[in-house]
């Protein structure tokens, strides 16, 4: 079974000092793994998405008709991409 979803949030550089948790804006990574024509349909999905809006999708290829797909969003904490 292929992996499920992924979301993970990045503290930006600018805010706090190494080691501590972030507080406020950070920067949050949705990726999943897919074949290439279910990829491309979902990178122009995100792209076009409006809210959140990302600030860059990408995908690349993993071989065997596998694709990475990834969306970057920024703000402040989100409950549409946290569910945690």
């Amino acid at each position: 079974m292929a992996p499920g979803p992924k979301l993970r949030a990045m503290q930006l550089s600018s805010e706090a000092p190494s080691g501590q948790a972030p507080a406020g804006r950070v920067t949050h990574q949705a990726r999943i793994e897919v074949p290439e024509a279910a990829a491309m349909r979902l990178a122009e999905a995100l792209e076009a998405a409006l809210d959140p809006s990302p600030v860059a999708v990408g995908l690349f290829e993993r071989g065997n008709d596998r694709f990475e797909v990834f969306a970057h969003y920024e703000g402040r904490r989100n409950a549409k991409l946290c569910s945690s």
